[in-house]
Protein backbone atom coordinates (compact mmCIF):
# COMPACT_ATOMS: atom_id res chain seq x y z
CA UNK A 1 0.00 0.00 0.00
CA UNK A 2 1.63 3.24 -1.23
CA UNK A 3 -0.33 6.09 1.35
CA UNK A 4 -1.12 6.37 4.96
CA UNK A 5 -4.67 7.27 3.42
CA UNK A 6 -5.13 3.67 1.93
CA UNK A 7 -3.03 1.79 5.08
CA UNK A 8 -5.75 3.66 7.18
CA UNK A 9 -8.53 2.22 4.88
CA UNK A 10 -6.97 -0.98 4.78
CA UNK A 11 -7.47 -1.47 8.53
CA UNK A 12 -11.15 0.05 8.70
CA UNK A 13 -11.43 -2.49 6.45
CA UNK A 14 -10.13 -5.49 8.24
CA UNK A 15 -12.08 -4.59 11.08
CA UNK A 16 -15.31 -4.00 9.81
CA UNK A 17 -15.22 0.14 11.30
CA UNK A 18 -16.54 3.16 9.49
CA UNK A 19 -14.09 6.31 10.01
CA UNK A 20 -16.82 7.78 12.41
CA UNK A 21 -16.50 5.06 14.89
CA UNK A 22 -12.38 5.08 14.54
CA UNK A 23 -12.99 8.60 15.31
CA UNK A 24 -14.96 7.71 18.70
CA UNK A 25 -13.01 5.28 20.03
CA UNK A 26 -9.37 6.50 19.13
CA UNK A 27 -10.67 10.01 20.58
CA UNK A 28 -9.56 11.89 17.27
CA UNK A 29 -11.69 14.79 15.77
CA UNK A 30 -14.20 13.17 12.93
CA UNK A 31 -14.45 16.45 10.42
CA UNK A 32 -10.53 16.61 10.96
CA UNK A 33 -10.14 13.01 10.26
CA UNK A 34 -12.80 12.40 7.27
CA UNK A 35 -11.27 15.97 5.71
CA UNK A 36 -7.52 15.02 5.78
CA UNK A 37 -8.93 10.91 4.48
CA UNK A 38 -10.55 12.85 1.32
CA UNK A 39 -7.03 14.84 0.79
CA UNK A 40 -4.66 13.64 -1.73
CA UNK A 41 -1.45 13.92 0.63
CA UNK A 42 -1.08 12.18 3.28
CA UNK A 43 -0.64 14.82 6.16
CA UNK A 44 -2.50 13.82 9.71
CA UNK A 45 -1.40 15.25 12.75
CA UNK A 46 0.79 12.75 14.68
CA UNK A 47 -0.61 12.79 17.34
CA UNK A 48 -3.45 11.20 15.38
CA UNK A 49 -1.60 8.75 13.55
CA UNK A 50 0.07 7.23 17.19
CA UNK A 51 -3.96 6.97 18.41
CA UNK A 52 -4.57 5.06 15.30
CA UNK A 53 -1.61 2.80 15.74
CA UNK A 54 -2.53 1.87 19.43
CA UNK A 55 -6.22 1.56 18.31
CA UNK A 56 -5.29 -1.17 15.82
CA UNK A 57 -2.15 -2.70 17.63
CA UNK A 58 -0.08 -2.03 14.46
CA UNK A 59 3.63 -0.43 14.29
CA UNK A 60 3.48 3.35 13.62
CA UNK A 61 6.38 3.31 11.37
CA UNK A 62 4.31 1.05 9.41
CA UNK A 63 1.65 3.10 9.48
CA UNK A 64 3.26 6.36 8.10
CA UNK A 65 5.14 4.90 6.11
CA UNK A 66 4.01 1.88 4.93
CA UNK A 67 7.94 -0.20 5.42
CA UNK A 68 7.77 -3.32 6.87
CA UNK A 69 5.26 -4.99 8.26
CA UNK A 70 1.62 -4.11 10.46
CA UNK A 71 2.88 -5.93 13.10
CA UNK A 72 4.45 -3.96 16.23
CA UNK A 73 7.76 -5.39 17.33
CA UNK A 74 8.56 -6.43 20.66
CA UNK A 75 10.04 -3.19 21.56
CA UNK A 76 7.56 -1.14 20.68
CA UNK A 77 5.36 -3.29 23.09
CA UNK A 78 7.50 -3.15 26.15
CA UNK A 79 7.33 0.87 25.16
CA UNK A 80 3.51 0.81 25.51
CA UNK A 81 3.41 -0.60 28.81
CA UNK A 82 6.21 1.34 30.01
CA UNK A 83 4.58 4.45 28.70
CA UNK A 84 1.24 2.98 30.46
CA UNK A 85 3.68 2.82 33.64
CA UNK A 86 4.37 6.47 33.48
CA UNK A 87 7.84 6.32 31.83
CA UNK A 88 6.84 8.90 28.46
CA UNK A 89 10.30 10.09 26.85
CA UNK A 90 12.03 7.62 24.72
CA UNK A 91 15.31 8.08 26.39
CA UNK A 92 13.91 6.88 29.51
CA UNK A 93 12.02 4.09 27.53
CA UNK A 94 15.53 3.05 25.91
CA UNK A 95 17.26 3.08 29.13
CA UNK A 96 14.89 1.64 30.88
CA UNK A 97 14.89 -1.86 28.75
CA UNK A 98 18.64 -1.42 28.57
CA UNK A 99 18.89 -2.12 32.39
CA UNK A 100 16.06 -4.31 32.25
CA UNK A 101 17.75 -6.79 29.78
CA UNK A 102 21.31 -6.13 31.83
CA UNK A 103 19.64 -6.93 35.11
CA UNK A 104 18.28 -9.91 33.89
CA UNK A 105 20.68 -10.92 31.71
CA UNK A 106 19.60 -11.41 27.65
CA UNK A 107 18.02 -15.31 28.21
CA UNK A 108 15.40 -14.07 31.01
CA UNK A 109 14.55 -10.41 29.15
CA UNK A 110 14.03 -12.86 25.77
CA UNK A 111 11.76 -14.91 28.31
CA UNK A 112 9.91 -11.65 29.35
CA UNK A 113 9.25 -10.90 25.73
CA UNK A 114 8.07 -14.44 24.50
CA UNK A 115 5.54 -14.11 27.78
CA UNK A 116 4.12 -10.89 26.90
CA UNK A 117 3.67 -11.93 23.29
CA UNK A 118 1.26 -14.60 24.68
CA UNK A 119 -0.74 -11.84 26.97
CA UNK A 120 -4.27 -10.93 25.69
CA UNK A 121 -4.21 -7.83 23.11
CA UNK A 122 -3.48 -4.45 24.62
CA UNK A 123 -6.23 -2.10 25.20
CA UNK A 124 -7.26 -0.22 22.98
CA UNK A 125 -7.26 3.45 23.64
Amino acid sequence: MSSLKERIYSLLKDNDMSVKALAKEAGINYTTLIATLKKDKDELNSKFCIRIARFFNVSLDWLLTGKGGPTKSKKDELMYYLENMGIKDKEGMESFLKILEGYLGLEAFQTLIALMERRPKSPKI
